[in-house]
């Protein structure tokens, strides 16, 4: 029996190792092993008389793997065992030398390096790289470049402008889909009232976010709800429901139905706001309180999706309070109680300015044919079509005939 090797780095990679692997037939033994998180979305999809084997020491970290893009949440996750889960990691790969036959190694620079160790021949799915990120590291960096060039097999870009721009480079890339695209799975439809709009909420999947995330989309909603009655709000959170707690106008629905039925998505998530631009919804965003919606990450989102995303951030900062040393009520220095407070009540005035203006950017957009239409192509447009989870099954199949 052949075996096959895939190793990936998020959420959305194991949705795209999940969906390859139920394509490929049962008399190859499958294994996983998932550099982020506990890779359960992996498991779903194969008959039980056919298991996926995860392998390695897996860990929850409170980034969900985004401390490399946000070094402020770099020491949560050594706190938690970041430094110790990598050397067990490497172990584990140094022990799978010559055990399987192919490894498939889907995100970044972390499955190519694991890939690597491994010693074994590896093909690359760039899920997350493309050549409309202007942001270094979210492209094709010039080592990763080298290192696909030397070692991979075949890298499958998730976009036609990016696998031109590699095999400019001399590195055989192909493009056949947007894996991405593959990712989304059966929905239902909701019948709607006459005139009634549906805003979309994807928190995304990191648990340490959801619920700043949650709180923050019902704050939103209170203000949509001043503006117009007939607004119905969906929150994508069935999948992780311990980590929910949703207001109650909110109303808990699966990802992928969803998206489908939004008229609008409000999305701080990675994934999910690329699939739903994909499918031609207009996506609205802002800077949040977790780890992974950073300013850093918003702006290379911007970058992939274009017209697709819309960023928002209150048109101007308020200056709620005099500053104190200049109005002549305290002399000296201010104690650091007073300056926390002074602190808190202004962002909180700003944050409340955010919500107002992220509910008028949504109905602005609504209310626009023609934006709305030039949005939603331009995201299809960017995320492009699906169809890469079959040739790539395919591929490996071939491959370790």
């Amino acid at each position: 029996m052949k075996k096959i090797l895939f190793i990936t780095n998020g959420h959305g990679e194991d949705q795209t190792a999940a969906k390859i692997i139920e394509k490929l037939p049962t008399d190859i033994d499958v294994s996983v092993m998932p550099m982020v998180g506990d890779g359960a979305v992996v498991g779903a999809f194969r008959e039980p008389s056919q298991p996926i084997n995860l392998l390695g020491p897996r860990k929850s970290l409170p980034s969900g793997g985004f401390s490399a893009r946000n070094l402020l949440a770099l020491p949560k996750d050594i706190i938690s065992g970041l430094l110790g889960l990598l050397y067990l990691q490497i172990k584990t790969l140094k022990k799978l030398r010559g055990q399987f036959d192919l490894v498939v190694a889907i995100g970044d620079i972390v499955p190519i390096f694991a890939a690597l160790i491994t010693k074994i021949p590896f093909i690359f799915v760039g899920v997350n790289k493309s050549d409309y990120y202007k942001t270094f590291g979210y492209n094709y960096t010039p080592w990763e470049k080298w290192l696909l060039k030397k070692y991979a097999k075949i890298v499958f870009a998730r976009d036609a402008h990016t696998s031109n721009s590699l095999k400019k480079d001399g590195i055989n890339a192909v493009y056949k889909g947007n894996p991405l695209m593959d990712g989304i799975g059966s929905y239902e439809i909701i019948e709607k009232k006459d005139g009634e709009k549906i805003i979309g909420f994807l928190p995304g999947t990191r648990k340490e976010d959801i619920p700043k995330n949650i709180e923050d989309f019902g704050k939103i909603a209170k203000e949509l709800s001043k503006i117009d009655k007939n607004f119905r709000f969906l929150v994508a959170c069935k999948s992780v429901k311990a980590y929910c707690n949703s207001p109650q106008q909110m109303q808990p629905q699966s990802f992928e139905t969803l998206i489908y039925n939004a008229d609008i998505i409000i999305g701080l998530s990675g994934t999910g706001n690329e699939q739903a631009a994909g499918i031609g919804k207009p996506v609205i965003s802002f800077l949040s309180r977790g780890s992974q919606y950073n300013k850093k990450f918003a702006l290379a989102q911007k970058e992939l999706l274009g017209d697709a995303l819309t960023l928002v951030e209150p048109s101007h900062k308020p200056q709620l309070f005099t500053p104190i040393r200049k109005s002549g009520f305290i002399p000296g220095k201010i104690s650091n109680t007073l300056r926390e407070f002074c602190s808190s009540m202004n962002n909180r005035g700003k944050m409340a300015q955010l919500w107002t203006a992220i509910a008028k950017e949504t109905v602005a957009i609504l209310n626009d044919a023609a934006r709305y239409n030039h949005i939603s192509e331009i995201g299809k447009e960017r995320m492009d079509k699906g169809g890469a989870v079959n040739q790539i099954s395919q591929y490996i199949q071939d491959e370790v005939k």
